[in-house]
């Protein structure tokens, strides 16, 4: 197995990079309708919003044909790790629409018609996810109130650190998202990712220890000559587990990766806890990315005390939640775009739904 495979899951959440799909309709679907907005598809806006200094994103606004009810309320989509332009959601695009729900998606600055340079850390990505949101809060369709946020993978992890430092988002969704305290989480995967790749789970441990100073430091800035002994250990520790040293010195040049360092700082746990809205985290059986056994436990943890918090598993869904299907010789595959299993258009459109509806049609509810 390559080094970059083995350690694609070590970077957890940061290193998937599905791809974008041509659009297709969604099947209409039996979810919560908004009162007043007809099952009908939707129409597009592109538009432009400025993030950064010289950071201008490009976007498309997909909306209800029909907006006679006043201003909708929109979901912002929010993709995993990579250089992605908006479009990749075509089916939940369509299934939003049909129950009167807008969505936004964007390409990643430097991406597509994005200006900027493309940067997948998360402090700018999160930027970007709350200027996208501003943005919004200012378009006449959108009823500014009823804004949701939903993330996959690594947009799992944005979604709630943005709606944490952001009390008037109305509702969150993490697709896959990734759960755990600042650094545990992703020395925890890193544990579990080399433990299924077939190293002794004593050795894998010994790794994860030996990664955290060296982590740690990279995330604190430190200089280079104080990091030499930090990654020696960690390249010793896998020489040891059975690693030749072109193999180690591949997973050191992975960990350095500035998107990887910024990972490694990142608390989900700790934002998942502070919302105080409606929480959705959704995660699939058959991920192999983003480790259910870790994420999951977690995730309940933090949002123990929301009262609006539902955790559950997809069974027979990937990470990017494409159904599986099976052909005549029993093999399995997943195909489709992101988010187009009925089932997981199903309970995500209808939570939403319920959760974006006016407020004199909860009442009635």
């Amino acid at each position: 197995m390559r080094i970059c495979r083995v350690f694609r899951g070590v970077m957890a959440f940061a290193l998937i990079s599905a791809s974008s799909f041509p659009g297709t309709s969604a099947p209409a679907g039996a979810a919560h309708r908004i009162p007043g907005h007809p099952a009908i598809p939707e129409r597009r806006v592109d538009m432009t919003f400025r993030s950064d200094p010289l950071v201008t994103l490009a976007g498309t606004l997909s909306l209800p044909v029909s907006t006679e009810g006043g201003p909708v309320p929109v979901v912002l989509i929010l993709p995993g790790h990579g250089p992605w332009e908006g479009g990749g959601f075509p089916d939940l695009v369509a299934r939003l629409a049909r129950l009167g729900i807008a969505s936004f998606e964007y390409d990643k600055r430097g991406i597509g018609q994005s200006l900027g340079s493309f940067d997948d850390r998360m402090e700018p990505i999160t930027r970007d996810a709350a200027a996208a949101v501003a943005f919004l809060r200012t378009r006449p369709e959108i009823d500014p109130r009823r804004i949701a946020v939903l993330g996959m993978s690594q947009g799992g992890a944005v979604a709630p650190a943005l709606a944490a430092a952001d009390g008037d988002i109305a509702a969150v969704v993490t697709l896959a998202g990734p759960a755990g305290k600042r650094g545990a989480m992703f020395l925890d995967s890193m544990r579990e990712v080399l433990r299924r790749g077939g190293m002794e789970a004593a050795a894998a441990q010994r790794v994860a220890v030996a990664a955290a100073p060296l982590m740690t430091a990279m995330s604190q800035h430190a200089a280079p000559a104080s990091l030499v002994p930090l990654k020696g250990a960690v390249a010793g520790a896998l020489v040891e587990a059975g690693w030749n040293r072109e193999q180690a010195d591949g997973a050191l040049a992975t960990l350095a990766d500035p998107v990887v360092v910024s990972q490694f700082g990142v608390g989900t746990s700790e934002a998942l806890s502070a919302l105080r809205v409606g929480v959705l985290a959704v995660y699939a059986a058959e991920d192999d990315i983003v480790l259910g056994t870790i994420a999951q436990p977690a995730a309940r943890a933090a949002l123990a005390g929301n009262p609006d918090a539902t955790v559950i598993e997809l069974p027979a869904v990937n990470h990017v939640f494409q159904q599986r299907s099976v052909d005549l010789a029993g093999r399995h595959s997943f195909s489709g775009p992101s988010v187009s299993d009925a089932m997981t258009l199903d309970v995500v459109s209808g939570w939403l739904a319920r959760r974006l509806a006016p407020v004199s049609a909860m009442a009635r509810d």
